[in-house]
């Protein structure tokens, strides 16, 4: 107990096609993009810089699909009338 134990720290880094969306006027913005196996999509909702939801999807369209969801289900944006 109370041992540190050291991880290698070298990092490999790729480059990933991506695709970002957003809701024009709002701090609403998705995330699609392939994943590191390039056989699914990670898709990804923020407001700002707050994380509202994740998760993967077989299928470009379906991430953008649950992407949209998230925010129909988590996000609320009030606007002064």
């Amino acid at each position: 107990m109370g041992k540190v134990v050291e991880f290698p720290r070298r990092f490999e880094w790729q480059q990933l096609e991506s695709w970002i969306g957003r809701v024009p006027n709002t701090t609403l913005i998705a995330k699609v993009e392939s994943s590191l196996d390039k056989m699914t999509f990670a898709w990804y909702a923020w407001n700002g810089t707050f994380l509202l939801a994740m998760g993967s999807a077989a299928t470009l369209e379906a991430g953008k699909e649950a992407a949209k969801e998230a925010f129909e289900k988590t996000a609320l944006v009030v606007r002064e009338l």
